[in-house]
């Protein structure tokens, strides 16, 4: 188990500027990456609870691949598309909001 003591929780001021900078910047988004974080985020809504997978402390690297492979297949057009470079800028951003939101559930990061 990983040591959280010397992890320090961010005051909800800092919480609230923080997810401000994140809005701001998600607004940058092309629209097409847009319509990407839009259907990571309702994936990642329906496992944002107690005991989900995605809380786990080591979670699962083939379970993530495989569940940006179920986003990008529920993507518009993807079925015509055989693009690799997308499907490693949605891992990427999937990883990150999950790192957001993992740190979001514990209130604090380092």
């Amino acid at each position: 188990m990983r040591n959280t003591e010397n992890r320090t929780a961010y005051p909800p001021s800092h919480m609230m500027a923080a997810q401000q900078d994140q809005m701001y910047f998600k607004e940058m988004l092309t629209p097409n990456m847009q319509r990407v974080l839009q259907e990571i985020d309702r994936v990642l809504d329906q496992l944002e609870y107690e005991g989900s997978p995605m809380f786990d402390e080591y979670p699962d690297k083939a379970q993530l691949m495989r569940l940006g492979d179920m986003i990008y297949q529920r993507l518009p057009g993807a079925e015509d598309a055989s693009e690799p470079a997308i499907r490693d800028y949605l891992q990427a951003i999937l990883l990150q909001e999950i790192f957001h939101r993992r740190c979001r559930y514990r209130r604090h990061c380092w």
